[in-house]
């Protein structure tokens, strides 16, 4: 019986979207892919700092627009 990953993999594969880009990884794997990640986008200003709470370091200029204002601007 297929799973959600078995899905998403089908999903990405049926999207086009290469193996060379999108994969399942093992559990042994994944961590090192989050320190990329971190390394790559993440201003680091603790050496606890969790991935939950990335989104209030990002490096570079942020922008945010508020729900209401998007829908101001679609209808």
């Amino acid at each position: 019986m297929p799973g959600f990953k078995d899905n998403l993999l089908q999903l990405a594969r049926s999207s086009g979207i290469s193996p060379k880009y999108f994969e399942a990884v093992g559990i042994h794997v994944w961590p090192a892919i989050l320190h990329k990640i971190e390394a790559a986008f993440i201003t680091k200003t603790s050496s606890n700092m969790h991935f939950n709470w990335w989104w209030e370091n990002f490096k570079g200029p942020q922008y945010s627009i508020f729900f209401e204002t998007v829908w101001r601007l679609i209808i």
